[in-house]
């Protein structure tokens, strides 16, 4: 019986069958980034087109805008606006003969003025949600 000639040696080590299975994947894993920072590059470019289109749209809309408002600025200093500060004008001028009226106009900031001042009590913004 030739047991000698039926075992064969030992199988040698296979370090370079290792080696070549992770430079593959090191291969496939390059490749997969190159094509994330592709795809990255092209959708923030095409993000920023969006974002460029839309603010050349809102600064037309501003520019068409921009001339009614003034008009209506312009109308509300020259009607409204005198109205509002004679009417806090008469307020505080109320709480300076009724004193219990003082605390009322105090909440909601309304400073009494020297007279015949052309600009207007400080108001506060309403705050809600409380």
């Amino acid at each position: 019986m030739n047991e000698t000639a039926t075992l064969s040696p030992d199988p040698p080590p296979q370090p370079n069958k290792d080696l070549r299975e992770l430079q593959l994947e090191c291969l496939m894993l390059r490749k997969l980034l190159l094509v994330t920072v592709v795809f990255l590059l092209i959708s923030s470019g095409s993000i920023n087109l969006y974002l460029l289109r839309q603010m050349i749209s809102a600064r037309k809309d501003v520019a068409v805008l921009r001339p009614r408002v003034a008009e209506m600025v312009a109308a509300y200093q020259r009607n409204e606006e005198p109205f509002i500060k004679g009417f806090l004008n008469s307020l505080v001028g109320f709480s300076k003969t009724h004193p219990d009226f003082q605390p009322i106009l105090a909440r909601y900031n309304v400073l009494p003025t020297p007279a015949a001042v052309s600009s207007a009590p400080r108001v506060p913004p309403v705050v809600t949600g409380k």
